[in-house]
């Protein structure tokens, strides 16, 4: 066994389980064909007994191409340890779309589709035998059918996907669209004379594959990234949001250092809150007026946002800053049109699920209150997490943060016992008297705290240490400004 041809199938299966969760990456590891036909019988017995039959001979071209890649590849490689994540998702995938009939018989034609274009694999046995070279062309097949999983997954991993079915089977179609050209053009490889060739021409037609499989998904993704920034205009131009990207922009300039507001990443009731999963979380941040509490709100956005993870397949961030001195940022009202704005804008699918009830709407109508409520409750219902962050409460106008808060707090305890959605919310404010009761029984974190104060300190040191260049001062001139400084500013930045 070539220990390159070995590396190359790990390449391809460490690429895909970076797509899933650590539950996942386990349960596949040790799944077998076996699995897969007893879930078929199970699927099928369920569906006799609803009336349900479908027909599951679509999926036999697809076992059986299976089979013969595991035989195949077993001259190269482990073959179980890397099939069994061909089984494992085709199991969990098959069991999850069989409670939505459509569905079930949209993957079941996809199976049929992929089952068609990849030909009997044990013909050209020998061949792989006699030029080891080819076995990159195995990859290459593998590495499709991950793809095409990895895409399933993500539509029946998605909470609420059946809602979605419209959508989600529109961007699936889509997506399939460059694997079957793909597999298809492997096809012909085999197929020709040319699976002999010397390893040059091998490697030139796997690039020229590779740049047309990769020409077409980009032309895929760029009209389906057209569509989607079409309809997010539109839809924009009729929620009138008010602008809360500068807002998280003028905050992040704010930051004093680069070590400013780090201490919180630190706190064990931020990792709580951040980490914590399954279920919700809710995180109370407060502190006297001054304190910095949007500028360490800014850090915590962007570090939610730079660390966004692909194994978790729908993770969402979105934010909100209150300000008492803007009128379109003062209301419940102006909170949830920035809300919907930021679902709909991170999320293509979202944006085609709810363009048709937006379409049809007049923008009065959109923007009251009870309306956007149900929009932004239902989009928030199709991730698994969504991490909200609400600063500057006490900007508000007149009630309006206890009604805010009082919503979001609703969304917690109003979810089902069996939601698959992880609401994880950051309420940032002034210590009023109205949110302190509010959020009397959740987690906080105050800034007039050690770490706090040190960040202040850190500040004014190097704020010194450019006047002690300057002017020459001696250190324990340098030491006794810093001090001073620190303690005047009372937890103030």
């Amino acid at each position: 066994m070539a220990q390159s041809n070995e590396e190359m199938f790990q390449r391809a299966l460490i690429r895909f389980k970076q797509s899933l969760t650590p539950d996942l990456a386990c349960e596949f590891s040790i799944s077998s064909l076996a699995d897969v036909k007893q879930v078929c019988m199970e699927i099928q017995k369920k569906n006799g007994n609803d009336g349900k039959l479908r027909h599951m001979g679509r999926l036999r071209g697809f076992i059986e191409a299976m089979e013969q890649f595991g035989k195949v590849i077993e001259v190269f490689v482990n073959a179980s340890e890397i099939v069994c994540f061909i089984w494992g998702p085709m199991k969990f995938i098959l069991l999850t779309a069989s409670t939505h009939i459509n569905s079930f018989d949209k993957l079941l034609d996809a199976y049929d589709q992929i089952g068609s274009t990849i030909p009997g694999l044990q013909r050209y046995e020998a061949t792989f035998t006699e030029h080891p070279t080819l076995a990159t062309v195995l990859e290459d097949y593998y590495s499709d059918i991950l793809e095409f999983h990895r895409i399933a997954l993500a539509i029946f991993k998605r909470p609420r996907w059946k809602d979605m079915y419209h959508s989600l089977w529109k961007t699936f179609d889509s997506s399939l669209s460059p694997i079957l050209h793909s597999l298809c053009k492997r096809r012909e490889l085999l197929e020709s004379e040319k699976a002999s060739a010397a390893l040059y021409e091998i490697q030139r037609l796997r690039k020229d594959l590779s740049v047309m499989y990769t020409e077409h998904q980009q032309k895929v993704d760029e009209e389906r990234l057209q569509k989607h920034k079409a309809r997010v205009s539109h839809i924009r131009e009729k929620l009138d949001a008010p602008n809360y990207e500068i807002d998280q922009e003028m905050a992040a300039e704010n930051i004093l250092i680069d070590s400013s507001g780090k201490w919180i990443f630190d706190s064990s009731k931020f990792e709580t809150w951040k980490t914590e999963a399954p279920g919700h979380s809710i995180l109370y941040l407060n502190g006297i007026p001054g304190a910095g509490k949007t500028t360490l709100v800014s850090a915590i956005v962007k570090k939610l946002l730079d660390e966004k993870s692909s194994a978790v397949l729908n993770h969402c961030v979105v934010y909100f800053y209150f300000k008492h001195q803007d009128p379109t940022k003062q209301s419940h009202n102006s909170l949830l049109r920035s809300i919907l704005d930021q679902l709909v804008s991170q999320d293509s699918t979202m944006s085609d699920h709810l363009f048709n009830g937006i379409s049809s709407m007049d923008p009065t109508s959109l923007r009251l209150t009870r309306t956007l409520e149900g929009f932004v409750r239902e989009a928030l219902g199709s991730h698994q997490i969504v991490y909200i962050v609400i600063d500057g409460l006490d900007e508000s106008a007149p009630r309006e943060a206890k009604t805010s808060t009082e919503w979001l707090l609703s969304l917690v305890k109003g979810s089902p016992e069996n939601t698959t959605t992880s609401l994880r919310i950051l309420f940032s404010g002034q210590r009023d008297g109205v949110l302190d009761l509010l959020l009397v029984d959740k987690p906080s974190i105050t800034l007039e705290n050690t770490a706090h104060i040190k960040d202040i300190k850190d500040y004014c040191s190097r704020v010194c240490e450019e006047i002690k260049e300057k002017f020459g001062l001696c250190n324990e001139c340098q030491e006794g400004i810093v001090q001073r400084v620190a303690e005047g500013a009372k937890g103030n930045v």
